[in-house]
């Protein structure tokens, strides 16, 4: 009997060993999975979408990259999302997110960007480039925007902040409630029905400010100003559209 009850420990033992191995080899292929979808990849330090758009992004080395997500947002648009983060240790210094978007089919409208005028070009916490900034060879409307991500995630779940942070989390990544955001969209196609935007964002905290020094709703500020010059100069650092994207 004592025999007997050793052999089925053992044969308990050796099947938790194999399931663990089962478990890692699934999770291996699913994180090698992660770095394509069928459009786009993302290798040796290049993210590449095939079309719509065709474009090519040589992102900064100190950037890790945490994969891809598909999702609906309702039932009117489809979003992918490429994450990447900068980091020390579990600490979020900065995210890089590219997001290329479409209208479902069926569904009537298209993107559309403009510059807001002058009297709304910026304000206590965002400010809009006056003039369209140029990535590759494509012109994109550009702005900065402090906010609480947190906050956002609350308001919109199951939508972009809500899916970044459970990303980040499931990494064991922790970042700040404030960010401030370098935000670069464009329209993509002759129909307008697609976008690719993209997202640098870092802690308020790294610049020595808390979302509360940039409240909604006051007038623009010098201070606001002179850090969305400083974000916008880190951005341009993380990521480098190529010549014909």
């Amino acid at each position: 009997i004592v025999g007997s009850v050793r052999c089925v420990s053992e044969t308990g033992s050796i099947l938790a060993g194999m399931r663990k191995r089962v478990l890692f080899i699934f999770t291996l292929i699913a994180l090698q999975a992660c770095s394509s979808t069928s459009n786009r990849s993302f290798s040796d330090g290049l993210l590449v979408s095939k079309t719509e758009p065709a474009m090519s992004v040589r992102v900064a080395s100190d950037f890790e990259y945490l994969g891809p997500e598909e999702f609906l947002l309702g039932e009117t648009h489809e979003a992918e999302r490429h994450h990447f983060v900068q980091r020390t240790g579990d600490e979020v210094t900065a995210l890089l997110v590219f997001q290329f978007e479409r209208i479902l089919d069926g569904v009537p409208g298209q993107y559309e960007f403009n510059i807001p005028p002058e009297e709304h070009i910026a304000g206590s916490n965002y400010r809009f480039a006056q003039l369209p900034v140029r990535l590759g060879q494509h012109d994109y409307v550009h702005n900065t925007w402090a906010f609480n991500t947190r906050e956002s995630a609350r308001e919109n779940p199951g939508k972009e902040s809500d899916r970044t942070l459970r990303m980040l989390e499931a990494h064991g990544y922790k970042v700040d409630d404030g960010l401030i955001m370098a935000r670069y969209v464009r329209a993509v196609g002759e129909d307008g029905r697609k976008e690719v935007i993209i997202f640098y964002m870092e802690p308020l905290s790294r610049s020595g400010y808390d979302i509360n020094d940039f409240p909604d709703g006051g007038p623009a500020t010098d201070t606001f100003d002179r850090l969305s010059g400083e974000v916008v100069a880190r951005a341009r650092n993380a990521f480098d559209v190529l010549p014909g994207g």
